[in-house]
């Protein structure tokens, strides 16, 4: 194993199975490079495997990785790697382009920190990867996809101008009649035409003689004769009624013409109908051009990305499929709204006014939004909102494509979460360290000092055997100092395993071992923990945290009244609280606010006072995702309220 390898493992307070398991789970890949030999960095194994490399043939040094890396993005790493270590506010956060092994470009999320010693000298940086390919890869899809429906929408809006020209024509060929205008019997024959459908159907006639007389249904496609029977019977039912009806007409190349007809009656003086009058307008094209609008709607219907198109104000005038899906609204709940309705708060209203300064100067913008759906939960998603021009260049609409990556956005913050939980903890072990190192070896080199100076004046006593054994015990506690940092420097506790535990049992336990000390002070304990209350923790923290509590409530009693200590937990939304509350002596807060939870801080003349417990209650609630707090009145006493996470244990609620 590399040298490197070895010393990130001893950050890391579990056995090696839980470091590789939590770089499996989470990432794909961590990096730890040692800044004072700058050529040498460890990359784990996953790394290369996402690369298509055998972690084997790559070696730990860092001219492994340039040479794959993309020179640009290199070259940017570069300058964020040195403003981070310049000033650890800056984070180093990149995503970068690996050319891997197959010759495919492979996108990684990088993220560092660097380690730095007692000076803040940049040290060590250690870092993880994570493989957002397919993030990437469907971004540049999105793009494409926000591209093609760009173009859908103009072409809808082009067709739609097409067909209202249409219609404006249609008018004008009516009152021109240079449209079809026939007029027939009450049996359907020919009665008149005019020059415009003898020429367009002349396989029908060899002039308007021939054609009067013969049957108006030899033009219609045989699949519309039922189709036109019946709106005839309609007609004559309702003579003052104008009927309009699509029909298939015969062309002289025995293809199908598509036609729109308007069909009248024409009364005689009493009223009754004598002939039908028919005026037609060829759609063939219009027909064309519906289908292929058809075409492209289904196309942004089934799209997997979430659409929306609004006007220039903002109002919905189309969602597709997917965002119905995603959101929980149907269409006819979001028409007409602007989708402002789908807030959630979380972000600022100027990001929402960079957004429409963007689209409304006809730039693109791509973001992130944090919206809720119908069901109240909230959700992430990955969009791309576009201004649609016309043929003049002027905007008409805008069009969303959104892609839902909330459980993306969510892997994120876990690893995100985890690097913070782990740098906690390093920070705490090196409070410890420091405690172990500092202090204990001090006391130690004095000691053995002491009997340097007594060998030295002295010769004779060392044989003295109370002597000898002194000194081997010195010797023997500076060994026991060494290696318990060595254990400290491998511990970080804040993992261990939690196990969920009866507080009622375990508050009567921790009070029991501690009874005769109870029964001297007279102090009494109320313990209103129901019988049954589970939580889960981490047990010898709990047993820490308690005893710690309640033995602080027997040193600091009041001697002017009957001492009692009560301890109660019940389960708010969000938490486990727990609280212990004595009728002791109390602390002034106003003066010890700020330092009440820190190490080796007293606030009463007490002789076992250390300034010890109050800072390790602290430090073990908060690894287990706690938090305490504490009211104090001096002269009436104090009640410390801890608040542990909910992690699915069964409770009762208070």
């Amino acid at each position: 194993m590399n040298y490197l390898q070895k010393e990130l493992y001893l950050l890391v307070r579990e056995e090696d199975h839980i470091f590789s398991f939590i770089q499996e789970a989470t990432l794909d890949g961590l990096w730890y490079w040692d800044l004072e030999s700058p050529e040498d960095e460890w990359m784990d194994a996953k790394f290369w495997t996402t690369l298509g490399y055998t972690p084997s043939e790559m070696p730990h040094k860092v001219a492994s990785w340039q040479n794959l890396i993309h020179p640009e993005d290199l070259e940017e790493a570069k300058k964020r790697i040195g403003a981070h270590l310049g000033n650890p506010e800056i984070p180093y956060d990149q995503i970068v382009r690996y050319t891997g092994k197959s010759g495919k470009t492979v996108w990684v999320r990088c993220r560092g920190k660097a380690l730095r010693d007692a000076n803040g000298k940049p040290v060590r940086m250690l870092g993880a990867h994570q493989n957002v390919t397919e993030l990437m890869e469907n971004n540049l899809a999105l793009k494409k996809t926000e591209q093609e429906l760009r173009q859908i929408i103009l072409e809808l809006d082009a067709t739609r101008k097409d067909l209202q020209s249409s219609e404006a024509k249609l008018r004008s060929l009516v009152s021109s009649q240079s449209s079809y205008v026939i007029r027939t019997d009450l049996k359907g024959d020919y009665t008149y035409a005019n020059e415009t459908f003898l020429n367009t159907f002349s396989h029908l006639h060899s002039g308007l003689d021939t054609l009067l007389g013969t049957s108006s249904m030899n033009a219609i496609y045989h699949g519309d004769h039922e189709k036109v029977i019946g709106l005839i019977h309609a007609l004559i039912a309702a003579p003052d009624q104008i009927m309009q009806i699509e029909l298939q007409k015969k062309l002289p190349d025995g293809s199908l013409m598509h036609t729109l007809w308007d069909f009248a009656c024409i009364l005689d003086p009493h009223g009754a109908p004598v002939e039908i009058q028919c005026i037609g307008i060829d759609i063939t094209q219009r027909k064309a051009d519906e289908e292929r609008i058809r075409k492209l709607s289904q196309a942004v219907e089934q799209s997997p990305a979430s659409v929306m198109v609004t006007n220039l104000d903002g109002s919905l005038e189309y969602v597709n499929k997917a965002f119905c899906e995603i959101s929980g609204y149907s269409p006819e709940e979001v028409m007409g709204r602007n989708p402002r309705f789908m807030k959630s708060g979380k972000q600022s209203p100027q990001f929402y006014n960079n957004l429409w300064k963007r689209i409304t100067t006809g730039h693109v913008w791509h973001g992130e939004f944090h919206n809720r759906k119908k069901n109240g939960e909230l959700f992430w998603e990955s969009a791309s909102i576009s201004p649609v021009k016309n043929d003049e260049g002027e905007i008409t609409h805008y069009v969303a494509v959104k892609e839902d990556i909330t459980e993306k956005v969510q892997l994120m913050e876990d690893t995100r979460l985890l690097l913070t939980e782990k740098e906690e903890q390093n920070s705490r072990l090196t409070s410890f360290t420091h405690i172990v190192s500092h202090n204990l070896r001090s006391h130690s080199a004095n000691m053995i000092g002491i009997l340097n100076l007594l060998e030295m004046e002295n010769p004779e006593l060392m044989s003295n055997p109370y002597v000898e054994l002194l000194q081997a015990s010195s010797l023997k506690l500076q060994e026991t100092i060494t290696d318990l940092n060595a254990v400290l420097d491998m511990s970080i506790k804040g993992n261990a395993a939690r196990v969920d535990l009866d507080l009622h049992k375990h508050v009567q336990s921790t009070w029991s071992s501690i009874s005769l000390l109870a029964q001297d002070a007279r102090v009494a304990l109320h313990n209103d923990v129901q019988q049954g209350y589970t939580v889960r923790v981490i047990p010898s923290y709990l047993q820490s945290i308690i005893l710690n509590l309640l033995t602080n409530a027997i040193k600091y009693r009041s001697h002017e009244r009957d001492s009692e200590v009560r301890v109660a937990a019940w389960r708010d939304e969000d938490h486990h609280v727990i609280t212990v509350t004595d009728n002791g002596i109390g602390i002034d807060l106003n003066r010890h606010q700020n330092t009440l939870f820190g190490m080796y801080k007293t606030f009463h003349e007490h002789q076992d006072s250390k300034g010890l417990g109050l800072f390790m209650v602290k430090n073990q609630v908060e690894a287990m995702g706690g938090a305490i707090q504490v009211v104090s009145e001096v002269g009436e006493g104090t009640t410390f309220t801890i608040l542990l996470p909910l992690t699915g244990s069964e409770v009762t609620p208070r």
